[in-house]
């Protein structure tokens, strides 16, 4: 022990003489870190005050955009842009009620043409913060609703071929004018919206109004020569008694009566005079080679083929117009006839979209939204054989279908899509239309009448629904 004593006794100074205990520096760092941890403690309690704002600030703003979409809907069913602007309030208010914040301040401004803008401001309580003096944090949103198409170009390609004729088409054209009235009844929507019409079956129909326009190859109606020429008849033919037989209508079977012929007699030769044969074009237009026939532009150094003598059309397309009377007599109007060539209706409605020629109507790709709306009852029962469409390749067909739809889809065109087959029980038709169509939810595979006019109605919703802007 004494020997520990001495040695402590004869130990050099933890400091060196004259200075003493003042002058050692080796304790600072706690009294740094005392002075530092102020601070520190200060920032990790901002960090933990600001992450619990931003939870009461998510709640606000999904508070709000249900609150906008609630008074835009409210504009739209007809209410008072103050009554509008105050349902905002009160949506907040009710939907908003996390403790621990205050009542929300909301602004609201309605706007005739269906749009709500809205702002909310909360004050948050801090926990760490009041300790530097701030004891609430304010926290704003922003958001804006609309309802109704704003700058959208609708057109709807309707199927008019013999397969459609009666209840089915009668339902369709119900359908088709019920969306007219959804698509123009929000206030405003007659400046914002335009609707075009493709009827189609296996051609469609320009109308002969553009006889010579430069987009359309030779359109002049024009005459062949055909020679004289001697027949045999039969007048003395005898016939049995009448038959049923099946014939084919786009597809679709049917019967008819048939009188077959027991004898034909002695021939006796008719001969007729030489003269011309009339060939008219009463509007019908038919494919450019492929692949140009997944092109929108036509020019004159590229036209679009004018078909001859074809009796059976469709009525004839309408170009974009925001004439509500004018689409819905041009639907009343249309007529069943012809085969099935679905490519017709959806290149065509996509040339009335178009800002290229044949027409340029549509406003430029990508400033406003584009729409097409296809509704078939069919598989094609036709193929091009390039300009006319009087082939049977199907397969050939439902391809052509199914790269028009990709080539609309894509940019700079980016037309959204809906189809809807009808009554369509072919299962390669049903998945190219679900496969044309733009998302799953623009398919409808409709089995009836009703499932059908259902369709439209959801299309009309979808279109002219209370969304989100901003």
């Amino acid at each position: 022990m004494k020997k520990l004593l001495r040695r402590i006794a004869f130990a050099p100074l933890p400091f060196p003489p004259g200075r003493g205990f003042r002058a050692d520096e080796r304790g600072n760092t706690a009294m740094l870190f005392a002075v530092a941890l102020l601070p520190l403690l200060g920032m990790c309690g901002s960090a933990v005050d600001y992450a619990n704002a931003l939870r009461f600030k998510a709640g606000l703003q999904i508070a709000l955009d249900a609150g906008v979409i609630a008074g835009a809907a409210d504009l739209l069913q007809g209410g008072t842009k103050a009554h509008a602007e105050g349902v905002v309030a009160s949506y907040v208010s009710a939907k908003f009620t996390s403790p621990g914040a205050s009542s929300p301040s909301v602004t609201a401004t309605g706007d005739p043409s269906g749009k709500m803008t809205a702002t909310a401001q909360i004050n948050v309580p801090t926990n760490f913060m009041r300790v530097f003096g701030t004891n609430n944090m304010a926290m704003s949103v922003t958001s804006e609703a609309m309802f109704g198409l704003t700058n959208a170009e609708v057109v709807i390609a309707l199927d008019t071929t013999g397969s459609m004729a009666g209840a089915k088409l009668a339902a369709a054209q119900a359908a088709a004018n019920n969306l007219i009235d959804t698509l123009y009844a929000a206030p405003g929507s007659a400046a914002k919206v335009k609707v075009g019409l493709v009827p189609f079956n296996y051609y469609a129909n320009v109308g002969t109004a553009y006889r010579g326009a430069p987009w359309l190859s030779s359109s002049s109606d024009y005459s062949t020569p055909y020679p004289a020429d001697c027949n045999d008849t039969y007048p003395s033919a005898v016939y049995g008694a009448p038959v049923t037989a099946t014939g084919y209508n786009d597809g679709v079977p049917y019967t008819y009566t048939d009188t077959p012929v027991i004898s034909y007699g002695e021939p006796v030769s008719a001969c007729y005079p030489s003269g011309m044969t009339p060939h008219v074009w009463g509007g019908a237009v038919g494919s450019r080679n492929y692949p140009a026939d997944l092109q929108d532009a036509l020019s004159a150094g590229n036209p679009a083929p004018a078909i001859f003598d074809v009796g059976d059309l469709p009525g004839p397309l309408m170009r974009l117009t925001n004439d509500k009377a004018a689409v819905k007599t041009q639907i009343n109007a249309l007529l069943p006839a012809g085969e099935t060539y679905i490519p017709s209706g959806l290149l065509w409605g996509w040339r009335v979209l178009s800002p290229n020629l044949p027409f340029a109507d549509g406003s430029a790709y990508g400033a406003s939204r584009k729409i097409l709306i296809l509704m078939t009852d069919g598989a094609n029962t036709v193929s091009p054989t390039y300009p006319a469409h009087d082939g049977s390749d199907s397969a050939i067909a439902n391809s052509l279908t199914s790269q028009t739809c990709a080539a609309m889809k894509a940019a700079p065109a980016g037309i959204s899509v809906y189809t809807i087959a009808f009554q369509v029980s072919d299962p390669t038709i049903q998945g190219v239309l679900s496969g044309c169509a733009s998302a799953p939810a623009n398919f409808f595979n409709s089995a009836t009448i009703a499932d059908m006019q259902a369709a439209f109605t959801k299309i009309g919703a979808d279109l002219t629904g209370v969304r989100v802007s901003q």
